[in-house]
Order: structure tokens, then C-alpha cells, then sequence
């Protein structure tokens, strides 16, 4: 296997970008369970004021999803 620098970059690139890839997915899962267990308990209105925070907002908040209590109360 080539282990010239170029070769070792690009891999650290690519595993970069698999990661990305594997955290937007954790996430998105996430989103939608908040999204149905809001639904679930009859909290509609809630659920649709779940956000992708990291995605709408940016990373630099703390957090990476915006979701709400039952009794309306941001988590």
C-alpha cells in the first residue's frame, strides 16, 4: 500500500468527510424521534418547532437539535 504523504491526506480527508456523514445521520434520527415522540403525546404543534440546530443555526450553539418538553419547555 502506498504510504506517500498525498496518500495519507487524502485517507484522513475521506475518513473526515465519512464522519461528517455518520454524525448528519445521528442527527437527523434524532430530529425525527423528537419529532414522533412530540406527535405521539399529542403535542403537534411542538413537533413542528423541532429544528436541526446545527444545520439552520450553525455549530457554534451547543447543541445540534432544538426540541421541547411535553409541557412546552425547550430541552
Amino acid at each position: 500500500m502506498n504510504k506517500t504523504p498525498l496518500f495519507k491526506n487524502l485517507r484522513s480527508i475521506a475518513k473526515e468527510i465519512e464522519n461528517k456523514h455518520l454524525g448528519l445521520l445521528g442527527e437527523r434520527f434524532v430530529l425525527e424521534e423528537e419529532k414522533r415522540f412530540l406527535r405521539l403525546h399529542s403535542k403537534p404543534n411542538l413537533s413542528e418547532m423541532v429544528e436541526h440546530s446545527s444545520v439552520v443555526r450553525g455549530d457554534g450553539l451547543g447543541y445540534d437539535i432544538l426540541s421541547f418538553e411535553l409541557d412546552g419547555r425547550k430541552k
